[in-house]
C-alpha cells in the first residue's frame, strides 16, 4: 500500500518496480510534452506494459496499493473485439 509520499506518477513507479509482470510505464500526453506543458490541473496519461493484463484490468486492487484510495476509476472497451483499457 502506499504511503502517501511522493506524486502519483512516483508511487505508481514505486509500486510497478515491486511487479515482475510490469516491463515499463511510460508517462503520456501533456504531462510529458516540453513544449506547451500541463498546467496544475492537467492529469497524468501512463501507459503500462506488462506481461499479464489481467493483473491490471482483472482487479482494481492494483490501483489501491499504488496510491491509496480510489475516487474514481474506470475502463473503455478497445477497438479490438472483446479488450478493454
Amino acid at each position: 500500500m502506499s504511503d502517501g509520499a511522493g506524486t502519483p506518477l512516483d508511487r505508481l513507479l514505486a509500486w510497478s518496480a515491486g511487479q515482475d509482470a510490469v516491463r515499463a510505464v511510460v508517462l503520456m500526453g501533456s504531462q510529458a510534452r516540453t513544449e506547451m506543458p500541463a498546467d496544475e490541473w492537467s492529469d497524468t496519461d501512463v501507459l503500462v506494459v506488462t506481461e499479464d493484463p489481467g493483473l491490471l484490468l482483472g482487479t482494481q486492487r492494483w490501483a489501491g496499493e499504488a496510491f491509496g484510495a480510489l475516487v474514481l476509476s474506470f475502463t473503455e472497451p478497445t477497438p479490438l473485439a472483446g479488450l478493454r483499457e
